[in-house]
């Protein structure tokens, strides 16, 4: 649970009990922002007690509110002692150029004990990060056809990463992924995309001169086929991401303004509802890997990667 108050000039943000980082945390956590708005006094203070436990993924993204607050609003921040070494940790930040590229030892993944956040410019460093996903998905999954299938990812992910900066007026943007091992010897891959940008809402607004729309909300439109704000652009980057993660019996989420998608187990909300607004857009999604019981292909005349049951004529 998460309690948010305002105690004289103070933002005091207090974690109890389980934290997890889910949709709930996500609507609970963003409260925050429009506090910090015409902010010029006070200090924004972050405490938990003994019966917090919060989740890495939980531990990142406050490393992540922390980072932009910092670089954002003239109010210093304070963490409780035991606060700060957990956060400090658990997370440890990096710039676009000190990027670590994911290592692999006998075909199996080298985690690392913490999780790495990037704050990355630019085309150059986010092909990289592109790249380097690319290689851990198809290296950890059975894939036919190989090329078109990283080809296809490479166009996917990489739009989402480019449009993170496209409508981001400082042209940056917050990178982090953990990979954690489930109880049953399952390992997930977490991936996060954060800009402090404009919002798909308001561009999407702008984009049709603020018509009516058929649709629920602004991120509902921004995940159909074909339709984007980008010149020149097929609008594949949200809708086959979609597909992609559904395929993989994955999750995604999508918090922007004050707006929330998520869609997990193929159950898709939309939810325009929310208290407070995200100053940006944060997709986060979580896929399985070394899922050696679908074979992964990419289907040309619908452009769409399909999955199937692997059969012994596959081995």
């Amino acid at each position: 649970m998460i309690k948010i108050k305002i105690i004289n000039s103070d933002i005091l943000v207090l974690f109890n009990g389980n934290v997890n980082f889910n949709t709930n945390f996500l609507i609970q956590i963003m409260k925050i922002f429009p506090l910090l708005n015409n902010k010029n006094e006070g200090r924004l203070l972050l405490r938990y007690d003994k019966s917090a436990k919060l989740d890495k993924m939980v531990l990142a993204y406050i490393y992540n509110i922390c980072t932009f607050v910092k670089n954002k609003y003239a109010i210093p921040i304070f963490l409780s002692k035991d606060f700060y070494y957990e956060l400090m940790g658990t997370v440890t930040s990096h710039t676009g150029e000190e990027y670590k590229q994911i290592e692999f030892k006998n075909n199996k993944i080298v985690k690392n004990k913490d999780i790495e956040h990037y704050r990355l410019q630019g085309d150059k460093q986010f092909n990289k990060v592109v790249d380097d996903l690319i290689t851990l998905i198809t290296k950890t999954n059975m894939i036919q056809n190989l090329d078109k299938v990283q080809l296809f990812l490479k166009t996917t992910i990489g739009e989402i990463f480019s449009n993170a900066f496209i409508h981001n007026d400082v042209n940056e943007y917050y990178y982090f992924k953990y990979i954690s091992d489930n109880l049953d010897s399952s390992k997930y891959l977490f991936v996060n995309i954060i800009d402090y940008g404009n919002t798909i809402p308001k561009n999407v607004q702008c984009f049709l001169d603020n018509k009516l729309l058929e649709e629920k909300t602004y991120i509902e439109w921004a995940t159909k086929n074909g339709n984007t704000t980008r010149i020149g652009s097929g609008g594949y980057g949200l809708p086959t991401l979609l597909n992609y993660i559904e395929e993989a019996n994955g999750s995604l989420t999508i918090l922007s303004g004050n707006e929330l998608f998520s869609m997990n187990s193929g159950i898709v909300d939309y939810n325009n509802q929310i208290e407070g607004l995200f100053p940006g857009t944060a997709i986060c999604f979580k896929i399985k890997l070394y899922d050696f019981e679908k074979l992964f292909d990419y289907n040309e005349s619908e452009n769409i990667i399909s999955t199937r049951r692997i059969s012994l004529n596959d081995l």
